[in-house]
């Protein structure tokens, strides 16, 4: 006998796997659209997980952010202290709010301030002292209720040599100065830094993402791999990774803040001291 679905004279006939049963047939060349609402089924289902996963974050992010400011309240320290009221991290879906936004920027003046202390503080610590602490996190950070900064927990200290202060100075004022390449690998270069085809761009670029603002563009995977394609490090300093790893949690904290810090920008004029005294001692020396 002919074929289910089939009639004589006319194109053969068959069921997808949500018309089975008879209960409606299509043609041959309209099978795969049993496939793209498989598809389509798929991805609506995936979109539900995701939203499901988001919704559970945002729930923790913001059970988190009420904790810790029930904890600085209690404390006497944090934003509260300031006489700021902690906006939450739900608030920051609706920036149209007009309440949030005028607390958005009370709290970001304030941060702005808190921030540019503590820069000061550690840009004291480098230039001036040659010691500091490469343990900043925010947990060595209290905020006073006067609104002072109390630093604790100096467990993790590191003394530089004076080459290495001088030769760090010249390559903050070099990016604070947006130099050119050739100027600011020569400069990063003095503090040991080396890379495996001694390239001047990918030093610079080095050097540029060290201490200068962060850059959204570097936070892409493309750019990091273009990056690190063209060259590699070949020595990094022990003494200069201590640095690195102090630049690297005061600018987390401060982008925990919303403030985006350039580094060398903040430490510039301490840095500009440091080489004139250390020219002016070499020329008495001479």
């Amino acid at each position: 006998g002919a074929p289910r679905g089939f009639r004589p004279g006319g194109a053969a006939r068959t069921f997808c796997a949500r018309c089975a049963g008879g209960r409606r047939r299509r043609r041959e060349p309209r099978r795969p659209a049993c496939l793209a609402r498989v598809a389509a089924a798929r991805r609506r289902a995936r979109c539900r997980r995701k939203r499901r996963q988001r919704r559970r974050r945002r729930a923790r992010r913001c059970a988190i952010f009420r904790a810790a400011a029930r904890s600085n309240a209690a404390r006497g320290c944090g934003l509260a202290a300031l006489g700021l009221r902690p906006c939450s991290p739900a608030a920051c879906l609706r920036p149209a709010c007009a309440r949030y936004a005028r607390v958005h920027r009370r709290q970001t003046r304030a941060a702005q301030v808190l921030m540019s202390n503590l820069f000061d503080v550690y840009g004291f610590e480098l230039f001036e002292l040659g010691f500091f602490n490469s343990d900043p996190h925010p947990g060595n950070v209290l905020v006073m209720p006067d609104g002072r900064l109390g630093l604790i927990d100096y467990g993790q200290c590191k003394r530089i040599s004076v080459e290495l202060q001088a030769a760090l100075a010249e390559v903050i004022v070099a990016v604070a100065e947006d130099a050119p390449d050739a100027v600011v690998a020569a400069a990063f270069r003095k503090t040991g830094f080396r890379s495996e085809h001694d390239d001047e761009l990918f030093t610079a670029a080095i050097a540029r993402v060290m201490l200068s603002r962060v850059d959204p563009r570097m936070m892409r995977g493309k750019a990091r791999k273009e990056l690190f394609g063209s060259d590699k490090i070949a020595h990094f300093p022990p003494d200069l990774m201590s640095v690195w790893r102090a630049v690297a949690l005061l600018r987390g904290s401060a982008l925990s803040l919303r403030c985006n810090i350039s580094p060398a920008e903040c430490w510039r004029e301490k840095a500009s001291r440091l080489l004139q005294a250390r020219r002016a001692a070499l020329a008495g020396g001479v």
